[in-house]
């Protein structure tokens, strides 16, 4: 059977898979700590997670949920043409508060810094943990 169709993927079940997840897209602090507990929950003893969240370390915005699927206009990139896209929220946090929730969760960072994902992020945070 395909690992997909298990409820399980092979990397929480394996210590030498990363899970990787983006934790930007969640603004609530409670939808935050439930994700961070769920990839901490999952995690072999000898597992490992890598969260990546948009951000340059230092400064934090919280977008309106609210408002996240409203219509909004953007220029697209490519072409320089005006279109009609659903809006988005997200949060940003910087080191000291993304440090802070992963500890408050039972997780430990290993490794953590700045990195990019071209052409979407140009710069993007990440942290390397484990339980």
């Amino acid at each position: 059977m395909q690992w997909w169709k298990k409820q399980e993927s092979p990397c929480f079940s394996c210590g030498e898979c990363q899970s990787i997840s983006v934790i930007h897209m969640l603004v609530n602090q409670e939808d935050r700590n439930r994700f961070l507990t769920f990839i901490r929950d999952h995690l072999d003893e000898d597992g490992y997670g890598l969260i990546l969240t948009m951000g340059d370390g230092e400064y934090e915005v919280t977008g309106d949920i609210t408002s996240a699927f409203d219509s909004v206009k953007r220029t697209h990139q490519g072409t320089g043409q005006e279109v009609a896209v659903a809006a988005t929220s997200c949060r940003m946090v910087n080191f000291a508060t993304l440090e802070q929730e992963i500890a408050n969760n039972g997780l430990h960072i290993l490794q953590k810094g700045i990195t990019s994902i071209i052409p979407d992020f140009p710069q993007i945070m990440y942290a390397l943990v484990k339980r």
